[in-house]
Protein backbone atom coordinates (compact mmCIF):
# COMPACT_ATOMS: atom_id res chain seq x y z
CA UNK A 1 0.00 0.00 0.00
CA UNK A 2 1.26 3.47 -0.92
CA UNK A 3 1.52 6.09 1.82
CA UNK A 4 1.54 9.88 1.71
CA UNK A 5 4.91 11.62 2.04
CA UNK A 6 5.91 15.23 2.47
CA UNK A 7 8.09 16.82 -0.21
CA UNK A 8 11.05 16.65 2.18
CA UNK A 9 10.56 12.93 2.78
CA UNK A 10 10.24 12.19 -0.93
CA UNK A 11 13.25 14.37 -1.71
CA UNK A 12 15.45 12.46 0.74
CA UNK A 13 14.22 9.07 -0.51
CA UNK A 14 14.71 9.97 -4.19
CA UNK A 15 18.22 11.39 -3.60
CA UNK A 16 19.22 8.35 -1.54
CA UNK A 17 17.78 5.87 -4.04
CA UNK A 18 19.35 7.54 -7.08
CA UNK A 19 22.66 7.68 -5.22
CA UNK A 20 22.66 3.87 -5.28
CA UNK A 21 21.79 3.73 -9.00
CA UNK A 22 24.30 5.81 -10.91
CA UNK A 23 22.92 4.51 -14.22
CA UNK A 24 19.60 6.19 -13.43
CA UNK A 25 16.05 4.99 -12.86
CA UNK A 26 12.74 5.50 -14.61
CA UNK A 27 9.77 7.16 -12.91
CA UNK A 28 8.08 3.77 -12.52
CA UNK A 29 11.19 2.22 -10.97
CA UNK A 30 11.49 5.10 -8.49
CA UNK A 31 7.78 4.91 -7.61
CA UNK A 32 8.11 1.20 -6.84
CA UNK A 33 11.38 1.65 -4.95
CA UNK A 34 10.11 4.29 -2.54
CA UNK A 35 6.48 3.13 -2.50
CA UNK A 36 4.86 6.23 -3.96
CA UNK A 37 1.97 6.38 -6.41
CA UNK A 38 3.31 6.62 -9.98
CA UNK A 39 1.20 9.68 -10.79
CA UNK A 40 2.45 11.40 -7.65
CA UNK A 41 6.12 10.62 -8.22
CA UNK A 42 6.14 12.37 -11.61
CA UNK A 43 5.01 15.63 -10.02
CA UNK A 44 7.68 15.44 -7.32
CA UNK A 45 10.43 14.48 -9.76
CA UNK A 46 9.70 17.59 -11.81
CA UNK A 47 9.91 19.69 -8.64
CA UNK A 48 13.25 18.14 -7.65
CA UNK A 49 14.52 18.73 -11.17
CA UNK A 50 13.53 22.40 -10.95
CA UNK A 51 15.38 22.65 -7.64
CA UNK A 52 18.44 21.25 -9.37
CA UNK A 53 18.86 18.11 -7.27
CA UNK A 54 18.15 15.62 -10.06
CA UNK A 55 18.14 15.62 -13.85
CA UNK A 56 16.44 13.57 -16.52
CA UNK A 57 17.39 12.24 -19.92
CA UNK A 58 15.13 10.59 -22.45
CA UNK A 59 16.01 7.08 -23.56
CA UNK A 60 13.53 6.11 -26.22
CA UNK A 61 10.11 6.87 -24.76
CA UNK A 62 11.26 6.60 -21.14
CA UNK A 63 12.47 9.38 -18.85
CA UNK A 64 15.50 8.24 -16.88
CA UNK A 65 16.34 10.20 -13.73
CA UNK A 66 19.80 10.58 -12.24
CA UNK A 67 21.20 12.47 -9.28
CA UNK A 68 22.62 15.85 -10.26
CA UNK A 69 26.41 15.85 -10.09
CA UNK A 70 27.88 17.78 -7.18
CA UNK A 71 24.67 17.74 -5.17
CA UNK A 72 25.39 18.72 -1.58
CA UNK A 73 21.94 18.30 -0.16
CA UNK A 74 20.76 20.67 2.56
CA UNK A 75 19.89 18.94 5.80
CA UNK A 76 16.65 19.69 7.63
CA UNK A 77 15.91 21.18 10.07
CA UNK A 78 17.91 24.00 8.55
CA UNK A 79 21.19 25.25 9.92
CA UNK A 80 20.59 28.81 8.68
CA UNK A 81 24.17 29.94 9.26
CA UNK A 82 25.49 27.08 7.13
CA UNK A 83 22.94 27.66 4.39
CA UNK A 84 23.55 31.42 4.36
CA UNK A 85 27.30 30.87 3.95
CA UNK A 86 26.66 28.37 1.17
CA UNK A 87 24.27 30.79 -0.54
CA UNK A 88 26.71 33.71 -0.22
CA UNK A 89 29.53 31.62 -1.65
CA UNK A 90 27.35 30.82 -4.67
CA UNK A 91 26.47 34.50 -5.10
CA UNK A 92 30.08 35.71 -4.91
CA UNK A 93 30.99 32.97 -7.38
CA UNK A 94 28.34 34.37 -9.75
CA UNK A 95 26.72 30.94 -9.73
CA UNK A 96 23.07 31.73 -10.36
CA UNK A 97 22.08 28.10 -10.82
CA UNK A 98 23.53 27.05 -7.47
CA UNK A 99 22.01 30.08 -5.69
CA UNK A 100 18.62 29.34 -7.19
CA UNK A 101 18.92 25.65 -6.34
CA UNK A 102 19.57 26.45 -2.69
CA UNK A 103 16.51 28.74 -2.48
CA UNK A 104 14.18 26.36 -4.29
CA UNK A 105 15.35 23.48 -2.15
CA UNK A 106 14.39 25.46 0.95
CA UNK A 107 11.08 26.71 -0.48
CA UNK A 108 9.89 23.25 -1.49
CA UNK A 109 10.84 21.91 1.92
CA UNK A 110 8.13 24.15 3.40
CA UNK A 111 10.46 26.51 5.26
CA UNK A 112 9.09 29.81 6.54
CA UNK A 113 9.77 32.32 3.76
CA UNK A 114 10.11 35.36 6.03
CA UNK A 115 12.77 33.53 8.03
CA UNK A 116 14.62 32.65 4.82
CA UNK A 117 14.63 36.36 3.96
CA UNK A 118 15.82 37.39 7.43
CA UNK A 119 18.40 34.64 7.94
CA UNK A 120 19.74 34.11 4.42
CA UNK A 121 18.91 36.90 1.96
CA UNK A 122 19.43 39.98 4.18
CA UNK A 123 22.75 38.82 5.73
CA UNK A 124 24.03 38.04 2.23
CA UNK A 125 22.99 41.47 0.98
CA UNK A 126 24.61 43.15 4.00
CA UNK A 127 27.85 41.23 3.46
CA UNK A 128 27.98 42.16 -0.22
CA UNK A 129 27.53 45.84 0.65
CA UNK A 130 30.20 45.61 3.34
CA UNK A 131 32.65 44.02 0.91
CA UNK A 132 31.90 46.78 -1.59
CA UNK A 133 32.40 49.51 1.02
CA UNK A 134 35.79 48.01 1.86
CA UNK A 135 36.82 48.36 -1.77
CA UNK A 136 36.95 44.62 -2.42
CA UNK A 137 34.15 44.75 -5.00
CA UNK A 138 33.91 47.04 -8.00
CA UNK A 139 30.79 49.01 -8.94
CA UNK A 140 30.06 46.70 -11.87
CA UNK A 141 30.32 43.65 -9.61
CA UNK A 142 27.95 45.26 -7.11
CA UNK A 143 25.41 46.01 -9.83
CA UNK A 144 25.64 42.45 -11.09
CA UNK A 145 25.20 40.92 -7.65
CA UNK A 146 22.26 43.22 -6.83
CA UNK A 147 20.57 42.23 -10.09
CA UNK A 148 21.27 38.58 -9.34
CA UNK A 149 19.71 38.92 -5.88
CA UNK A 150 16.68 40.68 -7.37
CA UNK A 151 16.23 37.79 -9.82
CA UNK A 152 16.47 35.31 -6.96
CA UNK A 153 13.81 37.22 -5.01
CA UNK A 154 11.62 36.79 -8.06
CA UNK A 155 12.26 33.04 -7.85
CA UNK A 156 10.83 33.07 -4.33
CA UNK A 157 7.90 35.22 -5.43
CA UNK A 158 7.04 32.99 -8.38
CA UNK A 159 7.12 29.76 -6.38
CA UNK A 160 5.21 31.11 -3.41
CA UNK A 161 1.49 30.67 -3.96
CA UNK A 162 -0.49 33.52 -2.41
CA UNK A 163 -4.01 32.16 -2.62
CA UNK A 164 -5.97 34.91 -0.88
CA UNK A 165 -4.78 38.15 0.66
CA UNK A 166 -5.97 39.68 3.92
CA UNK A 167 -8.37 42.47 2.96
CA UNK A 168 -7.70 44.39 6.18
CA UNK A 169 -4.02 45.14 5.46
CA UNK A 170 -2.86 47.11 2.41
CA UNK A 171 0.83 47.89 1.92
CA UNK A 172 2.62 49.97 -0.72
CA UNK A 173 6.40 49.82 -1.09
CA UNK A 174 8.42 52.57 -2.76
CA UNK A 175 12.16 52.93 -3.31
CA UNK A 176 13.40 56.48 -3.58
CA UNK A 177 16.84 55.54 -4.87
CA UNK A 178 18.41 52.82 -6.97
CA UNK A 179 20.36 51.42 -4.01
CA UNK A 180 17.07 50.94 -2.13
CA UNK A 181 15.38 48.72 -4.73
CA UNK A 182 16.42 45.44 -3.12
CA UNK A 183 15.42 46.56 0.37
CA UNK A 184 12.02 47.68 -0.85
CA UNK A 185 11.55 44.41 -2.76
CA UNK A 186 12.46 42.29 0.27
CA UNK A 187 9.95 44.17 2.41
CA UNK A 188 7.23 43.77 -0.22
CA UNK A 189 7.95 40.05 -0.39
CA UNK A 190 7.54 39.73 3.39
CA UNK A 191 4.20 41.50 3.02
CA UNK A 192 3.17 39.25 0.16
CA UNK A 193 4.05 35.95 1.83
CA UNK A 194 2.14 37.21 4.88
CA UNK A 195 -0.91 37.40 2.58
CA UNK A 196 -1.24 41.18 2.73
CA UNK A 197 -2.62 43.19 -0.18
CA UNK A 198 0.76 44.29 -1.57
CA UNK A 199 1.83 46.82 -4.18
CA UNK A 200 5.49 47.23 -5.13
CA UNK A 201 6.15 50.42 -7.09
CA UNK A 202 9.90 50.01 -7.43
CA UNK A 203 12.33 52.91 -7.80
CA UNK A 204 10.64 56.26 -8.45
CA UNK A 205 13.76 58.36 -7.76
CA UNK A 206 14.61 58.77 -11.43
CA UNK A 207 11.14 60.16 -12.13
CA UNK A 208 11.10 62.91 -9.50
CA UNK A 209 10.18 66.29 -10.98
CA UNK A 210 7.88 69.22 -9.96
CA UNK A 211 4.78 67.43 -11.31
CA UNK A 212 5.46 63.80 -10.46
CA UNK A 213 4.24 64.13 -6.88
CA UNK A 214 0.72 64.87 -8.17
CA UNK A 215 0.83 61.79 -10.39
CA UNK A 216 2.09 59.59 -7.55
CA UNK A 217 -0.53 60.91 -5.11
CA UNK A 218 -3.30 60.32 -7.62
CA UNK A 219 -2.33 56.75 -8.34
CA UNK A 220 -1.82 55.70 -4.72
CA UNK A 221 -5.19 57.23 -3.85
CA UNK A 222 -6.69 55.30 -6.77
CA UNK A 223 -5.13 52.03 -5.57
CA UNK A 224 -6.69 52.46 -2.15
CA UNK A 225 -9.93 54.32 -2.92
CA UNK A 226 -12.28 51.35 -2.35
CA UNK A 227 -10.24 49.39 0.16
CA UNK A 228 -11.00 49.26 3.87
CA UNK A 229 -8.59 48.57 6.69
CA UNK A 230 -5.09 49.65 7.66
CA UNK A 231 -2.95 51.11 4.89
CA UNK A 232 0.83 51.47 5.16
CA UNK A 233 3.22 53.37 2.91
CA UNK A 234 6.79 52.04 3.14
CA UNK A 235 9.45 54.47 1.91
CA UNK A 236 13.05 53.37 1.37
CA UNK A 237 15.43 56.33 0.94
CA UNK A 238 19.15 56.97 0.93
CA UNK A 239 19.39 60.71 0.27
CA UNK A 240 17.73 63.94 1.35
CA UNK A 241 15.94 64.78 -1.90
CA UNK A 242 14.12 61.45 -2.23
CA UNK A 243 13.28 61.49 1.50
CA UNK A 244 11.70 64.95 1.37
CA UNK A 245 9.82 64.23 -1.86
CA UNK A 246 8.34 60.92 -0.71
CA UNK A 247 7.50 62.16 2.79
CA UNK A 248 5.66 65.14 1.31
CA UNK A 249 3.67 62.83 -0.97
CA UNK A 250 2.88 60.34 1.80
CA UNK A 251 1.88 63.09 4.23
CA UNK A 252 -0.54 64.55 1.66
CA UNK A 253 -2.16 61.14 1.12
CA UNK A 254 -2.45 60.55 4.86
CA UNK A 255 -4.22 63.90 5.35
CA UNK A 256 -6.51 63.43 2.35
CA UNK A 257 -7.80 59.91 3.07
CA UNK A 258 -10.03 59.16 6.04
CA UNK A 259 -8.82 55.61 6.77
CA UNK A 260 -5.91 54.70 9.04
CA UNK A 261 -2.71 55.31 7.10
CA UNK A 262 0.74 54.66 8.51
CA UNK A 263 4.01 56.00 7.11
CA UNK A 264 7.10 53.84 7.63
CA UNK A 265 10.66 54.82 6.75
CA UNK A 266 13.70 52.73 5.97
CA UNK A 267 16.72 55.01 5.63
CA UNK A 268 20.48 54.83 5.56
CA UNK A 269 22.08 55.60 8.94
CA UNK A 270 23.78 58.60 7.34
CA UNK A 271 20.47 60.44 6.88
CA UNK A 272 18.78 59.52 10.15
CA UNK A 273 19.45 63.03 11.44
CA UNK A 274 17.28 64.41 8.59
CA UNK A 275 14.18 62.65 9.91
CA UNK A 276 13.86 64.25 13.36
CA UNK A 277 11.19 66.77 12.26
CA UNK A 278 9.23 64.35 10.04
CA UNK A 279 5.94 62.73 11.02
CA UNK A 280 6.11 58.98 10.62
CA UNK A 281 4.83 55.91 12.47
CA UNK A 282 8.03 53.88 12.45
CA UNK A 283 11.61 54.30 11.24
CA UNK A 284 14.53 51.91 10.92
CA UNK A 285 17.92 51.71 9.29
CA UNK A 286 18.11 47.97 9.95
CA UNK A 287 15.93 45.88 7.63
CA UNK A 288 15.41 42.99 10.03
CA UNK A 289 14.02 45.37 12.68
CA UNK A 290 11.56 46.73 10.13
CA UNK A 291 10.46 43.25 9.11
CA UNK A 292 9.83 42.35 12.76
CA UNK A 293 7.75 45.54 13.13
CA UNK A 294 5.75 44.67 10.00
CA UNK A 295 5.10 41.11 11.17
CA UNK A 296 3.95 42.38 14.57
CA UNK A 297 1.60 44.88 12.92
CA UNK A 298 0.11 42.13 10.74
CA UNK A 299 -0.35 39.94 13.82
CA UNK A 300 -2.11 42.74 15.73
CA UNK A 301 -4.48 43.54 12.88
CA UNK A 302 -5.37 39.91 12.27
CA UNK A 303 -6.16 39.50 15.96
CA UNK A 304 -8.83 42.20 15.68
CA UNK A 305 -10.71 40.48 12.87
Amino acid sequence: MYRRYTIDEIKNKVIETLGNHEEGMSSMELADAIHVNRMTITKYLNVLSAIGLIKKKKIGSINVWTRESGVDDIEFPLNYIHVQQKFLTALLGYNKRESSKILLNIIYSESEISKVLKEIIIPSLNTINEIYNRGRLGKTELIYLNNLLFDLLSVIEIHYKNIEYNKNIHNIFIAGNEDQILYSKILSLVSEVSNCDTIYLGNIGQHIDPFFDIDLQRHITKFWSHKKGTKVIFLCCSDESSLKFLMSTADYIKRKMTEIIKIVLFVKPEILNLTKDLKFDFIASDLTSLIIWLEELIKQIRTKF
